[in-house]
């Protein structure tokens, strides 16, 4: 009698194991569908938990193939998921993949794109590292980023330390990131123009 309560009880825990597994995976495809914020995959991971404890507490064998399973499945459940998300047309609609006109881009396009922009930056960090060791003006506070005249021409620029204010003439120690890096040599007035009076 007491063996057959027991195998009930095990047989009880196999259930609500099972049960929980199937709202694990339900909760899980919902958080797909309904924006929660994540609360519905909060749930779904302690509905994973549940039945994870439901396994261990009818057999310790039980347990650790369903730790195992929940360890190897997932990652890849959500990588083929992933791999399916991207070929839907929700998908499409998310990944900006149209330009200005609404003419769609192909990812050919979209990579020759990146490597055309990164070239540009390249070429215009080359332009800024000529201009290491000029001196140039503030054209308005750097706190601690801000633009400089140098030469006539306005560029981005960032402080080496700290703030400097407007009209104080810097000096080109580096350039990185489309960026001029400067600090200050004396104060200096300028005109309207940035050019130095």
């Amino acid at each position: 009698m007491i063996l057959l309560t027991l195998q009930n009880e095990i047989q009880t825990l196999y259930y609500w194991a099972t049960a929980f597994v199937g709202l694990t995976i339900l909760i899980a495809v919902l958080e797909i569908f309904i924006p929660s914020g994540g609360i519905l995959m909060l749930i779904s991971i302690c509905s994973a938990l549940a039945s994870l404890v439901a396994f261990f507490l009818a057999d310790t064998k039980s347990g650790i193939i369903a730790l195992l399973s929940y360890t190897f499945f997932t990652p890849l459940v959500v990588w083929i998921g992933f791999k399916i998300w991207l070929s839907s047309s929700l998908s499409r609609k998310m990944i900006l993949t149209e330009d200005v006109d609404g003419k769609s881009i192909s990812k050919n396009e979209l990579t020759k794109n990146s490597k055309e922009n990164t070239g540009l930056i390249e070429k215009k960090n080359e332009i800024l590292k000529k201009l290491i060791g000029k001196t140039g003006v503030t054209d308005g506070v750097l706190r601690p980023v801000g633009s400089i005249y140098v030469d006539n021409e306005r560029i981005s620029a960032i402080s080496e330390r700290g703030f400097i204010n407007s009209g104080v003439q810097v000096e080109i120690v580096d350039a990185y990131d489309n960026q001029l890096k400067v600090r200050t040599i004396n104060s200096v007035k300028k005109n309207n123009t940035g050019k130095i009076e």
